[in-house]
C-alpha cells in the first residue's frame, strides 16, 4: 500500500483557481509562478490571446516560460502531452476555463451539425466531462502545480432573492470544478485616492464571505481571510516556507445585493453582509467543493 509521508504532503503541488471581473490582474497573478524558483518552468495555456499584460515577464524569462496558445482542440491535447511523470514543466497556467468551456461546446455543436444552434441539456453534460477529465489530468500529473483562471458570474439564490458571486462556467461546473482545486480565490481592485495621487490595490479573498464563493484548505486557513497585492511569490512563502502573511488594513468590497443594487460597504465596517448569509454561503460552498 503506497502510503504518503509527511514531507510528502508538505510538498504537495498548488492547486489554485483564481477568478474575478476583467481586468483585475488573474493573468499577471497566475504568470507570476515564473517568478517562484520551484515553479519554473512554466506551461502558459492561452485560450484567450491576452498575454499582453504579461510581455515583461516572458522576456525576463525567456527559458522559463513557454506559451502555448490554444484555439482549438488539438491545441489541448497538445498541452496533455506534457504531463506525464517525465514532463518538462513545473506549473501549468489555464487562462481561462471560461474561454475553455466556450471552445469545447464549440466544437460539441459542430460535431453534431449543430454549429449555429443553441446549447441543449446533453450538449452540457458532454462539455462538463470533458472539461473535468482536463482537469483530472492535469491534477494527477506527477508535483504539478496547477493555476487556472476564470471570469466570474453573479447567480441569484432562488429561494433567498440573495446574489452569490462565483466561477463564470455554465450548468453545473461553476459547482463542481472547485472541488479540484485546494485554493480558490476572488481577485478584485480598488482604486484609492490619496493626496491627490491615485494607486490600484489588488486583494485576492480565500475565504467565503460577503456572498462571494472562496476557500482556503491550507492548515489553518494560513492565508487568512485576504491576501492584499498577491503574488504567486507571496503565496508559495506563507504555504511553504511558513512565512505570515501581512495583515491587509481594512478594504472596499462590492458586495452584491438585490437585483438592480450596490452597496459599497468596508470589511469590518457598520454594513457588513448578515452572519446568515455568510454561514449559509460557507455550507453552501463546503457541499459542492469537497470540504
Amino acid at each position: 500500500m503506497p502510503y504518503i509521508t509527511y514531507d510528502e504532503l508538505a510538498q504537495d503541488p498548488l492547486l489554485m483557481l483564481v477568478y474575478g471581473p476583467p481586468g483585475v490582474g488573474k493573468t499577471v497573478l497566475a504568470a507570476s509562478a515564473v517568478e517562484v524558483p520551484e515553479m519554473r518552468p512554466v506551461l502558459f495555456a492561452d485560450f484567450e490571446k491576452g498575454y499582453l499584460s504579461i510581455r515583461d515577464l516572458f522576456r525576463q524569462y525567456p527559458q522559463d516560460i513557454r506559451l502555448l496558445r490554444v484555439t482549438g482542440v488539438a491545441d489541448i491535447r497538445e498541452l496533455l502531452k506534457h504531463l506525464g511523470p517525465k514532463g518538462e514543466y513545473r506549473t501549468v497556467v489555464i487562462d481561462s476555463l471560461t474561454e475553455m468551456n466556450s471552445l469545447f461546446m464549440s466544437a460539441v455543436l459542430a460535431g453534431k451539425g449543430r454549429a449555429n444552434e443553441a446549447p441543449q441539456i446533453q450538449d452540457y453534460g458532454e462539455v462538463m466531462g470533458k472539461i473535468l477529465d482536463v482537469l483530472r489530468s492535469v491534477k494527477n500529473a506527477a508535483r504539478l502545480h496547477f493555476i487556472c483562471i476564470c471570469g466570474e458570474m453573479t447567480l441569484e439564490d432562488p429561494m433567498t432573492g440573495t446574489l452569490y458571486i462565483e466561477p463564470d462556467m455554465t450548468g453545473k461546473l461553476a459547482k463542481r470544478v472547485p472541488r479540484y482545486f485546494d485554493i480558490v480565490g476572488h481577485l478584485s481592485a480598488a482604486v484609492r485616492v490619496r493626496q491627490n495621487a491615485a494607486e490600484v490595490t489588488r486583494t485576492l479573498q480565500v475565504q467565503p464571505y460577503n456572498r462571494i464563493r472562496a476557500k482556503d484548505r491550507t492548515p489553518g486557513g494560513a492565508l487568512g481571510p485576504v491576501v492584499e497585492a498577491p503574488t504567486l511569490k507571496a503565496l508559495y512563502d506563507i504555504i511553504y516556507r511558513g512565512v505570515a502573511p501581512v495583515t491587509p488594513p481594512a478594504v472596499d468590497i462590492m458586495v452584491p445585493q438585490e437585483a438592480g443594487k450596490e452597496e459599497r460597504i468596508a470589511e469590518g465596517g457598520s454594513t457588513p453582509a448578515t452572519p446568515s448569509d455568510d454561514v449559509a454561503l460557507f455550507e453552501h460552498f463546503a457541499d459542492t467543493t469537497g470540504e
